[in-house]
Order: C-alpha cells, then structure tokens, then sequence
C-alpha cells in the first residue's frame, strides 16, 4: 500500500464496461489496439501505412491529421509518403505548413498555443489533482479557428448532431452557475428526442453546451473545462472534499463542480482541484475482479521463454553497428519547432554520436561527414565522438529534416532520421517501432562516395 503510484490527470480514470472484451485488431497485421490514453483503443502509427496500402475493402481512405506530423514524428519516412499518395482525402488540421501538410488535399490553419485557451493533461504532482488553464495573450490572426470550433462544425455538417432547441439556450442566458444547472437538467430531459433519432446522447448535450451555454464563457471550448469540473465533483468526491474542505460535503455534485470551474478560471497560474488517497491508489486502478495484477499475459510467455533462451544477434556483417534514434539533446525539441532560429550555441546540431573506439577503428574524426546507411535508405550528417556513447553503438536526434522557409526560399536543416526506419522493424505485440536499435553502418563520406 502507498508503494504503487498512478499519475492521474485531470480527466478522472473510469473502468470501462467493455474493458475484458477482445480488442479491435488491425486489419492487416492483426496486432490488437491498446487502452493507453483511455477507455478506447490505440494503435500505433506505425501499422497505418500498411493499413492505407492494403487492398482490403476496408482499407483507411482518409485522414484527419491534427496536430501531428507522420512525415517527420513516425517510422520509415518513405512508406507514409506512399500511403499519402494512395488516400481518397488528406486534410491536415496545424498552425504550421508542415511536411504533411504539403501533401494535404486540405490545411485547416488553428491558432497556437498564444493565441487561444490551452490545457496541459500532464499529470504534475501526487497525490494531488492540479490544473493550469492558460488563457490567450494574443489575437488570432486571419482565419484561422480553433480545434474544437472545426470538429463542431463538421459534426453538424454531417448530422451527427442537431441544432440546440431555443428552450435551451433562454436557460444558458444569465451564464450563471443556477443556469447552467438548470440548462443540465433541461437538456439531459430533452436529449431523449435526438437519441431516438440515432444520435449518440453524450454528443449531442455537449453539442448543445458548445453552441448554448459555451457562448456565455470567455470561449465556447471552455465548456469542455466545466463539463470534467463537473466530473470530478461526481467521479471523485472525497479527492475534492480533500481540498475544498469538509464543509462543502453536504453541498450537492453540481455546486462542488461549479467552484471547482470558478477555482480553474481564476487561477492561471494552476491551482490543486484533488487529492488522491495515496493508500489505496494501487487497488483503485486494478479492474479485475479479484483485485490481481496480471503479470504473465499468455501472449507474452513464449516470446520471453524466446528472448531468455536465445544468445543475443551478434553483428550482422552488412550493418554491423546498432543505430539509437531519437537521441535527446539540447537543440531539439521533438518536432514543434520549424525555424531553427532558435537554437543556439556550438553544433553541429544534427550529428551522430559514436565512441572513440569505432571512430577510431572506422578513421573518422570528430565533426567529420560521415555517411549513416540502413536497410531503408543513407544519409550524410558530421559525427560528435563522445566516450559516452557505448561501442558498437551510434545514435542521432529526432525532429530534423524539417523544410522551413526563408525569403520566399524552402529549405531544409539537418537528417529526418524516419528516412532510415523502417516499418516492420518493430514489435509483434503493440506495433511500436525499434527505434533504438536499427541496424546500420558508418563510414567516411568521402570512402562511401
């Protein structure tokens, strides 16, 4: 007890209904989704190529890329540009034109995170529960609309959800918390209709709270904020009365969620909604009836009889060093940044790290061009010697190869190290790529040209 803890987030942890049920599964693979960032299942991005790529009948059409960058973020650079090519529709939803936005049939331009309402999910602390609600220091500019004004209006557009009654938004009106509990009460009454027609109930009342009772709030995507106030009041009553006091433990669900969205507006700089009970965080998260842990997934049992048995693979002869992407140094920042502008100081910033030891062996000097080649594909980029790195071992940074603009000019800084990943070098179970050990060799640029 109190030895196991489990970060949580301001969304509160449900068990799901479903949650023992057998998983989707990727058509092509067969690799089965994961409930990793909630109660819906995951796959990881690097099974999708294959996904577009396939001749199955219900093969992936389209996307919606949001906020995210394939081309540069994801395994074997390649394969994602053909999947590309092969989709009906790609429409990519970023405030930056980025590398997949370029190959985008539509850009929906969003403000950053400056210009509009932000919420970070990361858990800071435990046991408590904090929030930090930033509000915009700047305008928007031109056209631009926020995520959930875009996903809104597509819903409507497609009748997945219907216009709000005018009974509700008279309720919304005073856009006070009486009003906004009698707007709750109203529309979960009136949402009967609509769920009758075939539209899912709990989109529909957030729909109807978006369009009502959001535009009596600084923005209409603060209702989001409200509605999980409202489900931490519900979902974890004495974490709240931990922080707001015992006092407020006769008050009814509606004004605890309510003070608890007071508290988050008022407080930009965050402020601590909840508190964990530390003791029994281990049992609160097991959703097995028994209350076990399952540490020996059938699945899972032959692959380590494998793993304990077998001599780890020696050098292969063709590609005879191991490559660790993703190297983490001071001059990336994962793929957020498009000008490097910013980084500053002595590079080379895109290198490969190696030891002493293979340099030497190899002849090649620190800041030296070298010529990094996989199965997947080469690329040139200088080399930082460093007795840190382990022999028979290289390794380079993620987030380069970005195209960035310059007076009217594109260009690009540094190695996109997804060029030389590839798709199928990954796990069997979850899909996840091998990113920190691709096979490779080194050598002197001007000994491979």
């Amino acid at each position: 007890p109190g030895g196991n803890h489990f970060m949580e987030t301001f969304l509160p942890p449900t068990l799901s209904a479903g949650r023992h049920e057998e998983p989707e599964r990727a058509l092509v693979s067969g690799i089965q989704s994961i409930r990793a960032l909630g109660n819906f299942g995951m796959f990881s991005p690097t099974l999708l190529p294959e996904e577009v790529l396939s001749d199955h009948p219900e093969r992936i059409r389209s996307l919606i890329v949001e906020g995210a960058n394939p081309l540069i973020s994801y395994s074997d650079t390649k394969r994602w540009r053909e999947a590309f090519d092969r989709l009906d529709l790609l429409v990519v939803i970023d405030p930056a034109f980025t590398e997949s936005a370029r190959m985008a049939d539509y850009i929906l331009p969003v403000p950053v995170g400056y210009e509009k309402w932000e919420i970070a999910q990361f858990p800071k602390r435990h046991p408590q529960i904090d929030v930090q609600l930033r509000p915009p220091v700047v305008p928007a500019r031109g056209q631009s609309l926020p995520e959930a004004e875009i996903y809104m209006r597509i819903l409507e557009a497609m009748g997945r959800v219907e216009p709000p009654p005018e009974e509700l938004d008279s309720i919304a009106e005073p856009g006070t918390p009486e009003s906004r509990t009698e707007w709750m009460s109203k529309a979960l009454e009136l949402v009967a209709g609509p769920a009758l027609r075939g539209i899912d109930a709990e989109t529909q009342v957030i729909s109807w709270a978006y369009r009502t009772i959001g535009r009596r709030m600084p923005a209409p995507s603060l209702v989001a904020i409200w509605a999980l106030c409202h489900a931490n009041a519900n979902g974890r009553r004495d974490d709240v009365l931990r922080v707001l006091g015992q006092h407020w433990g006769d008050r009814p669900v509606s004004e605890l969620g309510e003070e608890l969205f007071r508290l988050v507006l008022e407080n930009p700089g965050g402020v601590e909604i909840a508190r964990l009970n530390p003791d029994d965080n281990l049992a609160a998260h097991i959703g097995y009836a028994d209350g076990r842990v399952r540490l020996s997934p059938e699945a899972m049992m032959g692959e380590l009889e494998r793993a304990i048995d077998e001599a780890p693979a020696g050098d292969d002869g063709e590609f005879p060093l191991i490559l660790g992407n993703g190297l983490r140094t001071r001059w990336t920042a994962n793929t957020i940044q498009r000008s490097p502008d910013w980084r500053k100081g002595r590079g080379p910033h895109c290198m490969l790290t190696i030891n002493p030891e293979d340099a030497k062996r190899l002849g090649i000097a620190d800041g030296q061009n070298v010529r990094l080649s996989t199965s997947r594909g080469s690329a040139e980029l200088p080399a930082a010697v460093d007795v840190k790195m382990r022999p028979g071992h290289v390794a380079m940074p993620n987030g380069f190869g970005m195209q960035y603009d310059t007076d009217g000019v594109t260009e690009t800084l540094g190695v996109n190290m997804n060029e030389l990943t590839d798709t199928r070098d990954r796990d069997p179970f979850t899909g996840c790529p091998h990113h920190r050990h691709v096979r490779c060799k080194v050598e002197p640029a001007a000994q491979a040209a």
